[in-house]
C-alpha cells in the first residue's frame, strides 16, 4: 500500500494514535480528578458508571478555580461556545475578571 505522494505509510507499530481533546479531557478527569467541560456524548457511560459526577459552577469554590476557554474564532461563533461564554459572563465572580 502506498501512501499519498508515493510514500510508505509508516508501520503499525511508528503510527501517532489519534486521540480527540474530549477523550485527554476524559482521561484526565478519570486518571488524574480533573474538572472538565465535557459533552453528554463523551461521558454519559462514565455518569452512570458513577466513575464521575456532574458539577455545576455554582458547585464549585469560586476562589480556588482558575478557567482557561481555548476555542476557535469563527466570523459566526459557534452556539455551544457562545452559550457556555454568556453563562460564564453571568456568575459574578467570572465576569469581573479581566
Amino acid at each position: 500500500m502506498t501512501a499519498v505522494g508515493g510514500e510508505e505509510p509508516a508501520p503499525a507499530s511508528r503510527r501517532i494514535p489519534k486521540v480527540t481533546p474530549a477523550e485527554v479531557s476524559r482521561r484526565l478527569v478519570l486518571e488524574h480528578g480533573a474538572i472538565t467541560f465535557l459533552p453528554d456524548l463523551v461521558c454519559r457511560a462514565d455518569l452512570a458508571a458513577g466513575r464521575m459526577v456532574r458539577l455545576y459552577p455554582h458547585d464549585l469554590p469560586a476562589y480556588e478555580w482558575h478557567l482557561r476557554l481555548i476555542f476557535r474564532h469563527r466570523k459566526r461563533p459557534d452556539p455551544g461556545v457562545q452559550a457556555l461564554l454568556n453563562l460564564l459572563a453571568r456568575q459574578p465572580l467570572l465576569s469581573q475578571v479581566p
